[in-house]
């Protein structure tokens, strides 16, 4: 292996062991609060016979229209009024929702303060969902690359698995992991609805992480919307969340 190839693969390595000392340092909190923390109450949403919510096919929630002192407005024949409104994360006892999916969080799991992220304090670990600027090919490419350096190398500290199953609706799975110094990371990364998703696990617990970690996406389940749209040549996502550069 030239020496090009070697500083690459041990930078690499210390970027992981840099990200495991970095996460320990930022304790991330718990939070048990059920009452939306994430949006509005909920009692605003407009739900159909079975109590699902009201979405249209842009994501875009049903909502009851409220005046100044929060009461329902309603028409001349006293019919609740309502209108759209764009989608807010949505949290109740146990469960969690963001525009791409629904999360009923398993035993030990906790959400955060930050979206997107969750925490199993019992256990010891931690996972963040995101969305992916890039299409699946290219991504697939620079982690089987990545992953190609590192198995040459540390052949005992990585693995990939393809055609992993976690859940409905989840094509093309890949499951990369990393163990160094004792700490591991678990990454998935698929297509779901044409969205390209990655969920990265940490931990020091290297004994259940992987279990876990499945027992976790399994309880994830997909919505229809396609969310971003990759712009290749600005390297840019489009969202109704934002721009994730």
């Amino acid at each position: 292996m030239s020496k090009k190839i070697i500083a690459a693969t041990i930078a690499f390595v210390l970027v992981f062991a840099f990200v495991f000392t970095a996460c320990k340092d930022d304790e991330v909190e718990a939070t048990t609060d059920a009452n939306n923390v994430y949006g509005e109450p909920l009692d605003i949403y407009v739900t159909d016979e079975n109590g699902n919510r009201v979405y249209n096919s842009d994501g875009a929630a049903l909502v009851y229209a409220t005046d100044e002192n929060g009461n329902r407005v309603t028409n001349e024949s006293g019919v609740p009024q309502t209108l759209i409104e764009p989608f807010v994360p949505i949290s109740e006892a146990g469960s969690v929702e963001y525009l791409g999916y629904k999360l009923v969080l398993p035993e030990g799991w906790a959400i955060t303060d930050d979206s997107n992220r969750f925490i199993n304090e019992a256990a010891g670990h931690h996972v963040d969902i995101s969305p992916i600027n890039d299409t699946y090919e290219n991504y697939y490419a620079d982690q089987r690359e990545m992953y190609d350096l590192l198995a040459e190398e540390y052949p005992n500290s990585v693995s990939w698995t393809e055609d992993v199953s976690i859940g409905a609706g989840c094509i093309k799975v890949v499951r990369f992991t990393l163990t160094v110094e004792g700490e591991m990371r678990v990454m998935y990364f698929f297509e779901n609805s044409g969205n390209l998703y990655k969920i990265l696990f940490e931990s020091a617990n290297t004994e259940t992480l992987i279990d876990d970690s499945m027992t976790f996406c399994l309880a994830i389940t997909y919505k229809p919307y396609k969310y971003y749209d990759v712009t290749t040549d600005t390297t840019t996502v489009t969202s109704p969340l934002g721009t994730i550069a």
